[in-house]
Parts: C-alpha cells; sequence; structure tokens
C-alpha cells in the first residue's frame, strides 16, 4: 500500500503540464477545460497526472504507461480500473486540495484517502450538526474554537475518506459514523446497519503539511495488513526523497507508523 503526495506547486514549467495533460483520457481534458482558474485547473491536472503516474509506479511489472490506464465508475461514481486493464485486485482513491495532492494504491484492499487546507473558508458550526454523530457533536460544541477547527477537519476527512473505500458516496449517512480520537488511538462505531463489520477498517490521521489533515481508510481483503509505505512523487519526474514524512497523528493502530518511502 502506497501514499502519493504532490504539492501542485511543484508542477509549474509549461512544458511539464503539457507532458502531463497528454496524459489526460477526452474526458478528464474536457473537464480540465472548464476550470475558470488556473489554480484549480493545475491542481486538477497534476492530481490526475499523480493518479496515473502512481499507478504505473506502484504496478511496475506490469508496464502500464499512465496514458494507458482507463476508468470507470460504479452505480455512485466510484471511480476504478477498467478490470482488463489493471493488476488484479489493485485499488486507489485520489484527493486534492489547495496545495496538495494525495493518491493512495494498493493490492487486495478498500481504500480511501481524503484531504482538506486549514485555509478553506468552512463554516464548521453550521456543517457540524450536518456531518457528527451525537457524540461526536457534544465533544465538538464543548471544545475550545482552536480545538473544534482541528476536530472537524480530523472528522470530516475521516468520514471522507471512509465513504470513498466504501464506495457509497453521499448515499452514506456520515452522521451515523462515530469517530473519537483519543491521544493517537482512533476508535470507531456505527450502527450495524450502515457497517456490520466496523473492526475490519482501519483509519490513519496524518499531517502531510503542517496546513494539511489527511485521512487514510482501508479495509484489506487478507488477513495481514502491510505497512504504508508513502511518496512525495511528481507526475513523469518521480520522487522527492528530500521532503519529510506526514506526521501520523492519530490511527487505530498506532504503533505501525508510515516509512517513508518504498523498498526498492
Amino acid at each position: 500500500m502506497h501514499l502519493y503526495l504532490c504539492r501542485p506547486h511543484w508542477v509549474t514549467d509549461p512544458d511539464h503540464l503539457a507532458r502531463c495533460h497528454d496524459l489526460l483520457d477526452e474526458e478528464e481534458k474536457a473537464r480540465h477545460a472548464r476550470f475558470k482558474f488556473e489554480r484549480d485547473a493545475r491542481l486538477f491536472l497534476v492530481s490526475h497526472a499523480l493518479v496515473r503516474t502512481a499507478l504505473s509506479d506502484f504496478a511496475a511489472d506490469v508496464s502500464v504507461h499512465p496514458a494507458a490506464w482507463r476508468f470507470e465508475t460504479n452505480a455512485y461514481g466510484r471511480p476504478r480500473i477498467m478490470q482488463e486493464d489493471g493488476a488484479p485486485g489493485m485499488h486507489f482513491s485520489l484527493t486534492h486540495t489547495h496545495g496538495l495532492a494525495a493518491c493512495v494504491v494498493a493490492s487486495n484492499a478498500d481504500v480511501g484517502v481524503d484531504a482538506e487546507a486549514e485555509s478553506r473558508n468552512l463554516d464548521t458550526a453550521t456543517l457540524a450538526p450536518r456531518i457528527m454523530s451525537p457524540s461526536e457533536l457534544a465533544r465538538f460544541q464543548s471544545a475550545s474554537a482552536a480545538v473544534q477547527r482541528k476536530q472537524f477537519l480530523s472528522l470530516w476527512t475521516l468520514k471522507e475518506a471512509f465513504t470513498k473505500a466504501r464506495g457509497l458516496g453521499l448515499n452514506l449517512p456520515v452522521e451515523k459514523l462515530s469517530f473519537f480520537v483519543n491521544g493517537h488511538t482512533i476508535h470507531f462505531g456505527c450502527p450495524a446497519e450502515v457497517e456490520d463489520k466496523p473492526g475490519s477498517w482501519e483509519f490513519r490521521l496524518m499531517q502531510p503539511t503542517p496546513e494539511h489533515y489527511l485521512s487514510l481508510v482501508t479495509r484489506f481483503v487478507r488477513e495481514t495488513t502491510p505497512a504504508l509505505q508513502s511518496k512525495w512523487y511528481v507526475p513523469l519526474v518521480g520522487e522527492r526523497t528530500t521532503e519529510q514524512s506526514p506526521a501520523l497523528l492519530a490511527s487505530t493502530h498506532p504503533t505501525r507508523g508510515v516509512a517513508t518511502s518504498s523498498p526498492s
């Protein structure tokens, strides 16, 4: 399981941007053309080029060119690799926010990733009752304003990552999911009608940069969970080994940690 991270401002050279654009399929190119602001267009372009180059890096033995990956969506809009194009059991999830793009790729696992920037303008007081369980909301409303911001971004990304891993999108009632971050440990619960095996999921809450929160959710088919390998990665360039690995704030298994890069 590899987590690929990229800062969009690393990709500014016009030729580099053009080569990233060449990787996209026609539907992605059409979506890219609809952005009005250069910052948003570049974030979309870099993140989608990141997915394609990450998949090719992860499945190097399959030897698929980044431009050759083809995707389809399930009934709820979750993207996945067309099975005839990819390695069996290969799954991915993408997120992007101002200043950060991230993609997780895993074998034989349901995965979801979500990130948010601290600078994002969110009305947390209005949104909290819509996304939080009663126990989460009680803790949130009793906290200071500074702690509330941290709590909201943590819960928001955990829940968004879980909906991506489940592949149900907005059809999953996030207010019925309950997370409690106690020190470095994440506790998770929900009604059986939402998830009948909550203990089969593993959650990680990280800060890849001081201004970003990122949550990663996994459910493995195999009994043994492999270590998470993280890479700062630039599409069509490769790994940046000088960057700091993401800070692990909390997880369901805090002792596992996050490796800085994949083994050679």
